[in-house]
């Protein structure tokens, strides 16, 4: 099976959002991907024994997400996001 946080995180990762275009969909894809991410990395951690690498994989790409979340706000939605 594979890693359900990178199958949801590459469907609706930040490379794939600047197509859409509308900085609002921007922002709600942005913040699904991170709900997923985080629910996907509790359940590593949570595992018998943690699950430490895609735990911190996952953590990585959600920062990388809230900093491009970050730009997009401080420029008033017409950041460049790659």
């Amino acid at each position: 099976m594979g890693n359900p946080a990178n199958r949801c995180g590459n469907q609706a990762g930040i490379g794939d959002r600047r197509e859409l275009g509308d900085p609002h969909a921007i922002v709600r894809a942005s913040l699904t991907a991170i709900v997923i991410d985080t629910g996907a990395c509790r359940r590593w951690l949570a595992a018998d024994p943690p699950d430490i690498g895609p735990a911190q994989a996952t953590t990585e790409r959600m920062a990388s997400n809230a900093n491009a979340l970050s730009r997009l706000s401080n420029t008033g939605g017409h950041d460049d996001l790659t």
